[in-house]
């Protein structure tokens, strides 16, 4: 740095902005006081979050996804698909050592008798916790939960009925899906049950078996093939 000495005006002025000014002469900054946010005050950006993983020079925006939500109700009071009520204990069968009954809904002798037959989707109807309308008809019920086309046919012939029903409305039997090794052999069971009910009663309707939840739809969708193919053919021969 050179000497100092006899200078104009000018030279005293740019040394003097040269020199570093002592901190005291300094003036001090305060500090930003906080302000209340307003609603005539738009609402603070937020910064793009960067990617979690990947460079440390990566800038790109992150697509975040939410946390996962737990159940809005507990999972005790779900019911899945709908509601059951509590099983009751009935009596096992002679014949296939499966849970079986019969039920007289409505009995009247002057109207005609219809019977309904299937496995466990017709339990809410035979305890009472489904009631059927009322209608012209005397009503019975033959429920025998879990059992197959091949068993639904020995509690028809092993039930006793006050009489010859005038129709018999069949629900075709899901359990086959399980209790057959293949659809054929489902199907050949099924139509010895048909044969039997028609023996009985020349009216009979086949109502197709409601979904299973457990098992695959094309599973399913062969099998109600397979029904709709047999019962087609019994209906030529009757």
């Amino acid at each position: 740095m050179p000497r100092r000495g006899r200078r104009s005006e000018a030279a005293k002025i740019r040394w003097r902005r040269m020199d570093p000014e002592p901190d005291i002469a300094k003036p001090t900054t305060p500090q930003p006081t906080p302000q209340a946010w307003s609603p005539t005050q738009s609402p603070e950006k937020k910064k793009p979050l960067l990617m979690a993983f990947g460079p440390p020079d990566q800038t790109c925006p992150m697509v975040c996804q939410e946390e996962p939500r737990g159940p809005s109700t507990p999972l005790g009071s779900r019911q899945g698909t709908g509601y059951r009520h509590r099983v009751m204990q009935w009596g096992y069968s002679r014949v296939t050592r499966r849970r079986r009954k019969f039920v007289l809904l409505a009995e009247a002798p002057e109207k005609k008798f219809a019977l309904l037959v299937g496995d466990s989707h017709l339990r809410a109807i035979v305890d009472g916790f489904v009631t059927m309308p009322g209608s012209t008809l005397s009503l019975g019920v033959l429920s025998s939960p879990g059992a197959s086309a091949d068993e639904l046919r020995r509690e028809v012939l092993d039930v006793v009925l006050p009489r010859t029903p005038d129709v018999i409305c069949l629900l075709a039997p899901s359990n086959n899906l399980s209790s057959s090794t293949t659809f054929q052999e489902a199907g050949r069971d099924f139509d010895s049950l048909l044969h039997t009910i028609s023996n009985l009663c020349a009216n009979v309707i086949v109502l197709d078996f409601p979904p299973r939840l457990i098992v695959e739809e094309r599973e399913q969708a062969l099998l109600r093939q397979e029904y709709s193919r047999v019962a087609a053919n019994r209906s030529k021969c009757c």
